[in-house]
């Protein structure tokens, strides 16, 4: 039903399909507590795509989806359907859940869908990301949060949350991340934010886009605590690897 739905897009065919993506049918057994793969609430989100915007009540209940479900990729596909398509509003709905306590997945995946969303962030988003939150947010969130702001915040913003990180032994490394996606943007800048950071650092070599040693934990020990040294250390190894 749902590639026939997905086949002849009509407006009269939204309720059915997001009655399908409740569907908890999985691929496979599963544990109580593992993670679910459910083929047809994934093949249903996929479909509502070509009927975005959605209205607000057909909005409202995929958000509700994705908060109850079990499987990472149908939260993260309907996180990416609402960020990308549902303006001001969901963007903001998407950044609350990020912040706030709750599930760490459903957290790392409302800051994930926001970052990487095809379009502008919202500006009353990007706007509400303080020095305080990159402090005191968990890791993955915090890492989200400062690209965002990097990218798309007033530099304004981006300055003055550099120069309290740059106070903060166990987060200064975010520092990293902002030059890396702040240079492109603004490059006095960036080089006013990495003397904010040891001189000659190798981590804010790599920050600039310059070769430097492999990067690994130790190289970083010293500007942060490990949880978010790890975080960091996600994107250092991965520009690697795209040979940013």
């Amino acid at each position: 039903m749902v590639s026939l739905l997905d086949a002849k897009i009509h407006p009269a065919h939204v309720p059915t399909l997001l009655g399908l993506a409740k569907d908890d049918f999985a691929q496979g057994s599963r544990y109580d507590g593992e993670r679910a793969d459910l083929p047809i609430a994934q093949g249903a989100v996929s479909a509502l795509r070509k009927h975005a915007p959605l209205l607000p009540e057909s909005a409202e209940a995929l958000y509700a989806v994705a908060i109850d479900t079990a499987d990472p990729d149908l939260r993260n596909s309907i996180f990416e359907l609402l960020a990308n398509t549902g303006g001001a509003s969901l963007q903001g709905r998407l950044f609350e859940l990020a912040i706030e306590p709750g599930s760490l997945r459903v957290r790392r995946a409302a800051a994930s869908a926001l970052l990487h969303t095809s379009g502008a962030i919202a500006w009353e988003v990007t706007a509400r990301i303080t020095p305080e939150l990159l402090a005191t947010r968990i890791p993955s969130v915090a890492t989200h949060l400062v690209l965002m702001l990097a990218a798309e915040g007033e530099l304004a913003a981006v300055e003055r949350a550099a120069e309290q990180l740059a106070t903060n032994p166990k987060r200064r490394v975010l520092l990293l991340l902002l030059i890396w996606v702040v240079q492109d943007r603004d490059a006095r800048m960036a080089e006013r934010l990495a003397h904010m950071l040891p001189p000659e650092h190798p981590a804010v070599v790599w920050a600039f886009g310059a070769e430097t040693q492999v990067a690994d934990e130790g190289m970083l020990s010293d500007l942060g605590e490990p949880g978010i040294c790890s975080e960091v250390l996600i994107y250092m190894k991965r520009a690697e690897q795209l040979d940013l």
